[in-house]
């Protein structure tokens, strides 16, 4: 059994948005980015409270990442909630998010899911960093990454994206599976940190990352 996860110390390093790279936390109400802090929703603009330049990351500078969460149940795991209320950093619609984590045999499971009580806009995801080679390992080079994704979102110098879908092809063709060592550093300098659009519909496993040496995905 090893730690393949990376974390922080520390309980304050953790809520300091700037000593905290968003390691291990559940992003809401919106992952990734939102330019200009604003959008636009059945007619009406809401603005957001902008947390990066002009633009709003992974909920903002209160974001979900850096709220304490309420234990809810521990029968079969633990599951955590978290209420929103309607306004929160700009969001319209009251939002209660919920988080189920178990283990199954070696496989952890991670559910979340998320309600309103109004039209608004809702993107969850967990942010882990993974090393599956362990604590010992300082790179994920020898990692395999698998996407079903055959297309990707051009971005500005911002992230955010600016054009239509385009052809995932050279490095960020994954499709057959990639080894990451060869990516990164070149041809990709600044390493992976785009939107990939999976291909097809349905709940079914989009991706998969491998690593060799110890056999662990």
């Amino acid at each position: 059994v090893d730690d393949i996860t990376l974390r922080l110390d520390d309980d304050e390093a953790r809520v300091d948005h700037h000593r905290n790279p968003h390691l291990g936390i559940t992003v809401g109400r919106f992952a990734n980015r939102i330019g200009g802090a604003r959008f636009e929703l059945d007619g009406v603009v809401h603005e957001l409270v902008a947390n990066e330049g002009d633009n709003l990351l992974h909920g903002g500078a209160d974001g979900f990442g850096r709220r304490w969460w309420e234990v809810v149940d521990t029968d079969d795991g633990v599951t955590f909630s978290l209420v929103s209320p309607d306004g929160d950093m700009g969001f319209p619609g009251t939002l209660t998010a919920t988080v189920h984590y178990r283990l199954v045999d070696t496989t952890l499971h991670v559910d979340i899911s998320a309600t309103t009580d109004a039209p608004t806009v809702c993107s969850l995801s967990n942010h882990t960093y993974w090393n599956l080679g362990g604590p010992t390992e300082t790179t994920i080079d020898d990692h395999v990454v698998t996407l079903d994704a055959s297309t990707l979102v051009p971005v500005d110098a911002d992230l955010i994206p600016n054009g239509e879908p385009v052809a995932a092809e050279g490095p960020f063709d994954l499709r057959a599976g990639g080894v990451l060592g060869g990516r990164i550093g070149f041809p990709l300098p600044a390493g992976y940190d785009h939107c990939f659009m999976v291909d097809g519909a349905g709940f079914r496993r989009h991706a998969r990352i491998d690593h060799p040496t110890t056999g662990r995905r």
